[in-house]
């Protein structure tokens, strides 16, 4: 094997292979060619392919370790590279029996859960204003990825939200168990479940997969971490790559202490770092180094490049969001270098002043993170009928296809219908086969048949593309379409349609070698079609990506991990907006650091991060001052271009700075405060120092200074719900003394 292309430390990791071994992995240092280097070396020596397993978070990142495996190997192999959820999916058809389920269970989205809730919450009288689906959702989340079981929930409700989550919960789990249908958290924690309650799996699992790895292991939660024991419980042939520093996704349930204490976890453990960047050069990681070295809560490693200094990173402050995205957009104008470009941002709502910049400078740009292919609506109609070819008890997936096209069915019968099924444990599918049952005759009593018929002459059909034309011929589908959607329209969906069937296409194309079953067997008809409806159930955002188009992309730096780009623009480096406002402790600020990490190593060549003193923010401008992740970054890899300290300033006239990001006299101001060159001061606060106020965002709370300046004043308040103190101006802010 060829080890030209690979470090002193990348070769170490690649050879080392019958103990568990860590190898932390920067930024951009190689992680992916690791990885498929040591499998490829696996085996070249003697290592039964399938005997491998690889297990990564996205069908894209799996997807190229595969095709990086074969180009080494120059054949085609058959190893299992897989998401965790796929693998799980896997494992699950093949012993769902053993865990009750049918082997042909469908997978609920993020939509259909909501759905399912909503109905909970309508069934059980509960007001939606008082406790919202979003959060028992995310409560339920919460606890399946940290194994808490609902009896242990129950346990610690300490209110009636958490009493009334509780019911929902229950009831949530005996619907999804009743229409054999499972969420994507559910697809790992009943791998783990199915594992320590059946020995005769587990070893077979375990003796099957004698070399395991697995990437973005920072990204864990408890479950998947339980998973991964469990796995290696025969042989202790584990590699994980992960960079610590990289850990960003708390909120969905990642521990961190996974990789900070993987060597407690499993015994004989090796340690390698990765510390040489292949991306970016060294001025963009000398910043990423300096912020990232003020976190406590980490193994440590400084990145360094043999790609030069490069150009230095820019920081400029603006006095508004408005001039900063103006700025943003007319400088990525300027050098008409698209593709090549992204704009980042900590959250969503910061997009859309951004956007209107793009549009009215003419600026082609993509929101990576807002509707993705199978969230269509024509999609999500096509999967809704495949969804319940395989699997008759799809409530959800039947309430959507036998609405469109219209067949005459009302809300009413279809509540009648999915209450008898869930009464009486009767599927979906063999209620509207006999509708008589439930005393539904006349027109309404055929259209139920007449659906049925056509689900049955679906699944005689072989191919999904195939499946797909009989749906559109059968159900005069473009003709529905018509009533409702102009021509281009149309057009547009049914070219989105072909799109579904060309990867239904390419997806049949690669199943033979994709190592996806772990019996090595194929699959045809409508097993086959459950493997698909697998697959682009578990699609990311990041993989609907199309990097050949010429257009900047949006998004936030949650979206931009695992990506990169030659120009780089990070917006919104304001405390309280990045750090997040809800950052209220030392680990919330550790993990806001990471991000800000992430953020700033996606950039190659150029990188401009940018502020605003004000923002306007919830319908009103609220002063912010810049974020302390800029001051973190000193020394001569940076130029700061900074307002002058508002304290000594007598009024707010525009700055102009040397520097070649941007041109800030040429920054036309607006405020909504100013008549003319003045702004306009109150006479006089109605309150003082001590006093309690009250503030239309942050609630009330206490006032602790106040400063007058020429044209208005600085108020320094301590507001009950947070943490810490916030200063604002007065005319900004509105207080009302109470």
């Amino acid at each position: 094997m060829d080890f030209s292309l690979l470090n002193k430390e990348q070769i170490e990791a690649v050879k080392y292979m019958n103990h568990p071994l860590l190898v932390i992995a920067g930024a951009g240092s190689g992680k992916t060619r690791v990885l498929t280097y040591k499998i490829a070396y696996l085996i070249e020596n003697g290592v039964n392919p399938y005997e491998i397993l690889a297990i990564t978070f996205t069908n894209k990142a799996a997807n190229e370790m595969l095709n990086r495996v074969d180009k080494i190997l120059n054949h085609n192999n058959r190893v299992m590279i897989s998401t965790f959820h796929k693998f799980c999916g896997k494992v699950l058809r093949k012993y769902s029996e053993l865990l009750g389920y049918e082997h042909n269970f469908t997978i609920y989205d993020t939509n259909d859960q909501k759905k399912l809730m909503r109905d909970i919450l309508k069934d059980l009288d509960l007001d939606n204003k008082k406790i919202k689906e979003k959060s028992i959702l995310s409560t339920i989340s919460h606890c399946k990825n940290n194994n808490i079981s609902i009896s242990e929930f129950e346990d610690s409700a300490e209110n009636e939200i958490d009493i009334l989550k509780v019911k929902c919960f229950k009831e949530y789990e005996e619907r999804k168990f009743k229409l054999n249908a499972m969420d994507f958290d559910d697809m790992i924690l009943l791998t783990v479940k199915l594992l320590k309650n059946n020995l005769n799996v587990r070893q077979e699992l375990s003796e099957h997969f004698k070399y395991i790895l697995v990437d973005e292991y920072q990204d864990t939660n408890v479950v998947q971490f339980e998973l991964i024991k469990l796995l290696c419980e025969k042989y202790d042939n584990l590699t994980v790559v992960g960079d610590d520093d990289q850990s960003i996704y708390k909120f969905r349930g990642a521990d961190i202490k996974n990789i900070l204490s993987f060597e407690k976890n499993f015994k004989n453990a090796k340690i390698i770092k990765l510390t040489q960047n292949y991306r970016s050069t060294n001025n963009i990681l000398k910043a990423a180094n300096e912020i990232i070295n003020n976190n406590t809560n980490r193994k440590g490693k400084n990145l360094w490049s043999k790609n030069g200094d490069g150009e230095k990173v820019v920081f400029t402050e603006y006095e508004t969001d408005s001039d900063e995205a103006y700025n943003i957009i007319n400088h990525i104008k300027n050098n008409q270098d698209y593709k090549n470009t992204a704009i980042l941002y900590r959250t969503n709502f910061q997009s859309r002043i951004l956007e209107d910049k793009c549009v009215t400078n003419g600026i082609p740009y993509i929101l990576i993170g807002s509707l993705k292919f199978y969230d269509r609506k024509e999609i999500k109609d096509m999967l809704s009928y495949l969804r319940f070819v395989v699997n008759g008890n799809d409530f959800l997936s039947f309430e959507r296809a036998i609405k469109f096209p219209k067949r005459g069915i009302g809300d009413t019968t279809i509540e009648k219908i999915k209450n008898y099924s869930l009464n009486n444990n009767i599927p979906i599918c063999d209620i509207i086969k006999a509708p008589d049952v439930l005393g539904i005759k006349g027109k309404t009593a055929t259209s139920l048949m007449s659906f049925y018929e056509l689900i049955e002459k679906i699944k005689t059909i072989d191919t999904v593309e195939d499946m797909i034309d009989k749906i559109l011929t059968l159900t005069s589908y473009q003709d529905e379409l018509l009533n409702d959607y102009d021509e281009m329209d149309v057009k547009d969906k049914l070219s989105n349609i072909n799109e579904l069937k060309n990867r239904a296409i390419i997806f049949r194309e690669t199943y033979e070698n994709s190592g996806n079953l772990i019996d090595g067997s194929n699959l045809g008809g409508i097993e086959f079609l459950s493997d698909f409806l697998y697959d682009v159930s578990l699609v990311a955002d990041t993989d609907e990506i199309d990097e050949n188009v010429d257009k900047i992309s949006l998004m936030t730096i949650h979206s931009a991990k695992g990506l990169e780009y030659k120009n780089v623009y990070i917006s919104g480096l304001n405390e309280n907006i990045f750090p997040s406002h809800q950052s209220i402790n030392e680990d919330d600020i550790e993990e806001e650091r990471r991000l800000c990490y992430v953020a700033i190593t996606r950039a190659k060549e150029n990188l401009f991060l940018s502020s605003a003193r004000s923002r306007f923010v919830n319908g009103k401008y609220d002063y912010y001052r810049v974020s302390r992740f800029v001051d973190e970054i000193n020394g001569d890899c940076i130029v700061k271009n900074k307002l002058p300290d508002i304290k000594k300033v007598n009024t707010f006239e525009k700055k102009s700075f040397d520097t070649d990001f941007l041109d800030i006299k040429k920054i036309n101001f607006q405020n909504p405060y100013r008549t003319g060159n003045q702004i306009v001061k109150e006479k006089e606060l109605e309150y003082k120092i001590g006093d309690r106020v009250s503030h239309i965002k942050f609630g009330d709370g206490k006032v602790l200074d106040i400063k007058e300046m020429e044209k208005d004043y600085e108020v320094t308040i301590k507001f009950d719900d947070y943490e810490k103190e916030k200063i604002m101006f007065a005319a900004f802010a509105k207080l009302k003394k109470i």
